[in-house]
């Protein structure tokens, strides 16, 4: 079961991919390079078994360094559980440096495993779409979401209209919130949200947000009224929002009785309903 009360969305990493690059401002304070530098990168056989999975960044913080590491050994970890499970793949999935059949063998295992649901996030929407339109898998089966990470409005407009032409169930991923962010863009004379049936044959179907978080402590600023601005735009389009936290009084909030009326969204169409 889902613990949504703690901001969280999913039951069980799938920790398919070790390492990544860094594509995005909100890759500046990247969780997982640090997670990286406290566990991985310290045992005692790395780096000398495995490439260095990361570099040194202003002298005291650390960010991944281009290499990663498929694990063919966790392919085979969805297969031995029964009870139904939402999975996410750590780390960017469809980073430029997993091979093909690594993406077929994992969707594969995915095909297979219809007890469960799998969060596929990437912040790379050209190579998960290049994928889908060259690969037989035109048809994405209904327990797969594929997911976008977008951190302001120069990422979600450049970004999001490529993500959109992937097949299958669709979400958003804003976090780390860094600016307000208009889920639309222009068709040519009109402005036109990305949630419309009429103006796109496949839309997205849901939206998760949160500021950015540097351990207990608030990052960079994610102001509440941006976060507003997102909730208003998923309550007119019926769409699906899960706050995961926000920047309140100085602190990240994760408890949403605190919050406005307005926030207090924690919905998923893959789980319980707050």
């Amino acid at each position: 079961m889902i613990d949504i009360s703690k901001g969280r969305y999913w039951d069980k990493p799938w920790s398919l991919v070790s390492g990544c690059t860094p594509c995005s401002p909100g890759c500046d304070h990247c969780w997982s390079a640090a997670m990286a530098n406290r566990f991985y990168n310290k045992l005692p056989d790395m780096p000398a078994k495995q490439p260095c999975l990361l570099r040194v960044k202003d002298g005291n913080r650390y960010e991944f360094s281009g290499n990663i590491i498929t694990h063919l050994d966790r392919l085979s970890i969805p297969l031995k559980r029964k009870n139904p499970t939402v999975y996410a793949i750590w780390n960017d999935f469809y980073h430029e440096k997993v091979t093909l059949k690594f993406w077929r063998d994992a969707y594969e295992v995915m095909g297979v495993c219809k007890q469960h649901i799998f969060l596929i996030l990437t912040k790379r929407p050209k190579e998960m779409n290049m994928y889908h339109y060259h690969n037989e898998y035109r048809e994405v089966p209904g327990n797969i979401w594929h997911g976008l990470t977008v951190c302001n409005q120069q990422e979600a407009d450049e970004k999001i209209p490529v993500f959109l032409k992937v097949p299958g169930k669709k979400y958003l991923s804003i976090e780390p919130m860094l600016s307000e962010i208009k889920l639309g863009g222009f068709d040519g004379k009109t402005y036109r949200p990305w949630f419309d049936h009429v103006a796109q044959p496949r839309m997205i179907d849901a939206v998760i947000l949160g500021g950015e978080t540097l351990g207990n402590r608030p990052g960079r600023e994610m102001k509440i009224e941006w976060a507003e601005s997102i909730a208003d735009q998923c309550e007119s389009a019926g769409i699906p929002l899960f706050i995961k936290q926000i920047h309140l009084n100085g602190k990240i909030s994760k408890d949403i009785s605190e919050w406005q009326d307005k926030l207090q969204r924690r919905e998923l169409p893959w789980g319980p309903k707050c």
